[in-house]
């Protein structure tokens, strides 16, 4: 009966830390990920869903709310996903993808020479 207990015990100990180990490593490589701007074909009308199968085939471990960021359908067909650079890499190569560009963050009104209201 002790045997049990302690196997039971042991393995509940075992499934903790492991789900703890792996968040940490989940939550480097989210860190190393960056936001992409993805232009896609716009004659294949791709859908949102569309966009979460091509994220899925470059980034299987990637869920949803993780890798997705935005959907575009006015401008320009394509979405923003948060990726790693192999994983932008993958993606550029990937049929009906166009562009994949990394984002880029512009301040406006931080000109010094601009005068101040």
């Amino acid at each position: 009966m002790e045997n049990i207990f302690f196997a039971k015990w042991s393995f509940i100990l075992l499934v903790v830390s492991s789900s703890l180990i792996l968040g940490q490593c989940q939550t480097a490589t989210h860190s190393q990920k960056k936001v992409y701007l993805v232009e896609t074909d716009p004659s294949r009308k791709f859908t949102g869903l569309d966009y979460v199968a091509i994220l899925h085939k470059v980034a299987p471990n990637c869920k949803r709310n993780q890798c997705l960021v935005y959907v575009y359908n006015n401008v320009i067909s394509g979405f923003a996903a948060r990726l790693t650079e192999q994983e932008a890499t993958k993606l550029a190569s990937v049929r009906g993808v166009f562009a994949v560009i990394p984002d880029k963050y512009f301040l406006i009104g931080d000109d010094p020479i601009s005068p101040v209201a």
